[in-house]
């Protein structure tokens, strides 16, 4: 008799682990950012997979654009979703697709997604991806049953925060390998008007407080003094645009300093740059690091939050896969960069064990991989 229950239980185990999902995807975000690109990768790989996925979004933003283009099923609504004409609609909506798991991409999400959902019986995860301590911690400890973060700095944040470690799954953030493959480097220099000998520096990223771009400035100050001839693209915008342009502009390294703006040709500037640089002074995990590791593209950057676990050296490296320095460290930050252009050999040497590092752990199919693992794990506790 034993051996028959045990049986069974196994083949209800199998079952519940083979059966497809019906996940809820809630993003209120406006703009393009990193969670954006992961819910749109998530959301692909959750349907080649042969699960279902609906995303409910805020109406006429770019996510919303990306994943009716690539088959996704989409929800829009207003604004953040808060006024009751919105959340009626997510709340309509989520009854008829009936979903195992809602899952909110962002803070915002889950106030609305949490009242739109109130009472209804599937399992609520939220994405943790950025640095800062959490305010609303009752959201987190009361309203979700698992928390995803993407690194674990973010994880020790949460707990520094109130949030229980039972509660919280480290699943880091993947890229597609392809993306970066599809980069062509003359393109990426002529887009610049940059010729082959002349050191190309490149950063992508929103230019705001937290991604240290003036710290990157103040450095480029010294970069300069012993590379006279080396040009830093900027690619990204931000609310501290103007105020890095001035400072650009007062150090005297407006000849050296290229404002992109929004490009959709990452790729190429990627493999046209010497060396990446991100200079953030607080960072969730940072997929452009991932972006320049499968481009194989020399980085230089800094070890906050999460940044570190994606380059640092560890037990059985032969070597360094990154030019890592403190952040807001505009001293340190220079000699890293000098140092990187100055040895082509190094630079080879880094970008490789990089590449090979993303290969093994920073794909898109293992963010997936992972999520599904956290999923079919809390939707197993509930029952």
């Amino acid at each position: 008799m034993g051996r028959v229950t045990e049986s069974r239980n196994a083949v209800d185990t199998s079952a519940r682990e083979s059966r497809p999902l019906r996940v809820a995807l809630v993003s209120t975000e406006a703009g393009w950012y990193g969670g954006e690109r992961q819910a749109i990768l998530l959301a692909k790989s959750l349907l080649k997979k042969g699960h279902s996925c609906t995303a409910f979004v805020r109406k006429g933003g770019p996510l919303a654009r990306r994943l009716e283009k690539s088959g996704v099923t989409v929800v829009a609504f207003r604004g953040r979703g808060r006024d009751p004409l919105s959340l009626m609609t997510i709340r309509r909506e989520l009854k008829r697709f009936d979903p195992d798991i809602i899952q909110f991409n962002d803070g915002q999400a889950m106030n609305s997604g949490l009242l739109a959902s109130l009472g209804l019986p599937a399992v609520k995860i939220a994405a943790r991806r950025v640095e800062f301590a959490i305010r609303s911690v009752s959201r987190y400890k009361h309203g979700v049953d698992l928390v995803l973060c993407v690194s674990e700095a973010i994880k020790e944040i949460c707990i520094d925060s109130g949030v229980p470690e039972s509660k919280l799954r480290v699943v880091a953030e993947g890229v597609d390998p392809g993306r970066m493959e599809q980069g062509n480097r003359d393109a990426g220099r002529a887009s610049l008007l940059v010729g082959e000998d002349v050191p190309l520096l490149l950063t992508v990223a929103r230019i705001s407080h937290y991604k240290g771009h003036e710290f990157l400035v103040r450095a480029m100050k010294k970069v300069v003094a012993r590379r006279p001839d080396v040009v830093l693209a900027l690619a990204g915008e931000g609310d501290l645009t103007e105020l890095v342009r001035r400072q650009v502009s007062d150090l005297g390294l407006s000849e050296h300093t290229r404002f992109l703006g929004f490009r959709s040709d990452v790729p190429d500037l990627m493999k046209a740059a010497d060396v990446f640089i991100l200079p953030s002074v607080m960072e969730g995990l940072g997929t452009s690091v991932i972006d320049a590791m499968f481009a194989g593209t020399p980085i230089v950057t800094t070890e906050a939050g999460g940044i570190p676990e994606l380059v640092r050296r560890r037990e059985g490296d032969d070597g360094p896969c990154a030019w890592l320095v403190p952040p807001a460290d505009p001293d340190s930050l220079s000699e890293a960069i000098v140092e990187a252009l100055a040895d082509k050999e190094e630079r080879v040497k880094r970008s490789v064990r990089a590449l090979e590092r993303a290969n093994r752990e920073f794909t898109a199919e293992a963010m997936a991989e992972r999520t599904l693992e956290a999923y079919r794990e809390a939707v197993a506790d509930r029952r």
